[in-house]
Order: C-alpha cells, then structure tokens, then sequence
C-alpha cells in the first residue's frame, strides 16, 4: 500500500509538471551579462580524471575565468593525467592538491576555496561535460539578483555512453530533471546537487564552508536558504554526466 502511494504521489507531481510546463507556460529568465566578474571553476576528481570533461571547462565562452583542478587522486598515473592536462594550459588551469583527504569531497572544495579569492565558483564533476555558455549563463542570473546564493544547471545522463546500465540509470535521472527539478524555482525548494552549478563565494564564507557530511551539498544550500539567500535552477543550460557502466 506505501509503494502504491508513492507511485501515485510521483504520478500527480509528474502530472502537475506538465501542467507547469506546458499550460501554464512558465518564462525561462534570459538575462545577458553587463560585467564579466572573475569566476573559479573548479574541477573534482580522485583517480577518476576524464579529459573530454576538463576540455569542457576549458572551452567556456566567458571572458574571466580560471579552472583549477582539485585532485584528491592517491593513483600516480591519474596525477600524471592531470599535470599533463594542465601543462597544456598554462594560463588557464591550476592544480591544487592537498596532503591528505580530510572530509572527502567537502573538505577539497573547502581547502581550494580557502585559497582562490574570485566572486563566484563554479563545480564541475571528473564525468561532466559542461556547454560552452554554461558560465555566461549562471553568472548573468546571478549577477542580476543578490539573493540568489546559487544558480543550478540542468543535466541529462551522456547520450554517448555503451553502457546497457548506464543508458537504464539515466533515464531515470532524467525523468527527475526534465520534470521535477523546474517546479522548484516557484513552488518549494531549489537544492544545490553538488556540481554543474555557480555558487556565490560569500555564502560559502557566511556559513563557515562546506558542512563536512555526505550531502555537502544539500547542507549548504540549507544554511544559505536561512541566511535568506535561495537557489535558481536553470532549465535551458544542460549539462551531460554519466553513470555507473557495471
């Protein structure tokens, strides 16, 4: 009878997402940037490094930005994998590593925040392919309201994995970005999910950093929701990610 309720619980929000979508005919904000502040973009990954995601921070169409890479990786080819990507951006890319790996992926994002002094920071997974106006976007939304702590990009599971698993896993993720995640902007609560999104700096100062738990990122954007600040998801910047291939 639980799981009975559930699936029609999903069925009435499914059913009012496409009411929201497509009757009511909600507005997509389309703002253009006026300045250009200098963003972080900051790129995770422990062992995990995959080029064809770095590439996609490198290629932004934004004027004022630098990746830098947060390698929390124990495995020396991965290392050696990641200084070479660098080396081949000399003006545009940094490394930070750290000597041990204190709270995981909170504690590497709040050790490389701790030493970049840009306005606003972007997060990027080892495995997520960003578009080329994924700053440009973000940052004008947030450029244009002060309360906004964090604008949230879309995603869709990467249309180019082999993976049987995988091509399953995503279209249950997708289902949950298409239609559940767009409510959110005006009916409950917008979360941070902890990447392919741009974060205002002095909300992470404001509440002492990353909480160091699992969901870093839904306790961030629970303390900044009660600082008054709140979030905005971004329907028309889609990011790829992939999933589990076994």
């Amino acid at each position: 009878n639980i799981a009975w309720l559930y699936g029609l619980y999903n069925i009435a929000i499914i059913l009012f997402a496409v009411y929201y979508k497509l009757i009511k005919k909600k507005n997509i904000i389309q703002l253009s940037l006026t300045t250009a502040p200098p963003v972080a973009l900051l790129y995770t990954t422990c062992n995990d490094f995959e080029k064809a995601s770095a590439l996609s921070c490198t290629n932004q169409d934004y004027p004022h930005y630098t990746v830098y890479i947060l390698d929390d990786s124990s495995n020396e080819e991965s290392k050696k994998q990641v200084d070479e990507f660098a080396s081949l951006y000399p003006n545009l890319v940094s490394v930070i590593r750290r000597c041990n790996r204190h709270a995981y992926k909170a504690g590497n994002l709040n050790n490389a925040l701790g030493q970049i002094k840009e306005k606003y920071f972007a997060i990027a997974d080892a495995d997520e392919i960003l578009p080329v106006n994924f700053l440009s976007k973000t940052v004008a939304v947030m450029e244009a309201d002060e309360s906004c702590g964090f604008v949230q990009a879309n995603h869709r599971a990467n249309p180019n994995t082999k993976s049987k698993l995988a091509k399953s896993l995503g279209t249950g993720i997708d289902i949950h970005w298409e239609w559940y995640q767009p409510l959110r902007n005006e009916y409950g609560f917008v979360m941070f999910l902890g990447h392919g999104a741009l974060l205002r700096k002095d909300c992470w100062e404001k509440i002492g950093g990353f909480p160091e738990i699992v969901s870093e990122d839904l306790g961030f954007a629970i303390r900044i929701r009660e600082l008054g600040y709140r979030g905005y998801f971004q329907e028309d910047v889609i990011c790829y990610e992939d999933f589990l291939e076994t």
